[in-house]
């Protein structure tokens, strides 16, 4: 008797702003930037244990494992900055929105990005902000 995979969740980013950029360190290889990032998950709300208001695991006997956890967990645990050297979660939030559920996540952090420098002081970099889902989609959560 095999059990089942909690549901995969999709998630669906819908907006990604820089509000605000500072701090470029061409020595340190690193910037600053406030960042805004909405998500969602259409027909969550529907789902009780996804909707859970606050950042935990639901019992669930009939998943392989025990537990299913609510869209506040994938935000704030499985939702990261992987190029983030120093982060601050300014908000993590999750609203209802008719049957979806909306992710919010504002952050400000540094973030390290390897600059070209060669053409310096006529140069221009391409600055990235790597977010990462760090639920495997063949795993006991997928996304």
């Amino acid at each position: 008797n095999l059990k089942q995979l909690a549901p995969e969740v999709v998630i669906q980013i819908q907006r990604v702003l820089i509000l605000q950029l500072s701090e470029i360190d061409v020595v340190g290889q690193s910037f600053k930037a406030h960042v805004y990032v909405e998500g969602c998950i259409v027909g969550g709300a529907k789902d009780d244990k996804l909707s859970q208001p606050a950042n935990t695991m639901t019992k669930d006997a009939s998943c392989a494992w025990p537990v299913v956890p609510s869209a506040l967990w994938y935000l704030e645990n499985q939702m990261v900055f992987a190029n983030s050297t120093e982060l601050d979660v300014r908000e993590a939030k999750v609203l209802v929105a008719g049957q979806d559920l909306v992710l919010i996540k504002r952050v400000y952090g540094t973030f390290s990005q390897p600059m070209e420098l060669q053409r310096f002081p006529v140069d221009s970099q391409d600055l990235k902000i790597v977010m990462e889902v760090h639920c495997d989609k063949y795993g006991p959560f997928p996304v």
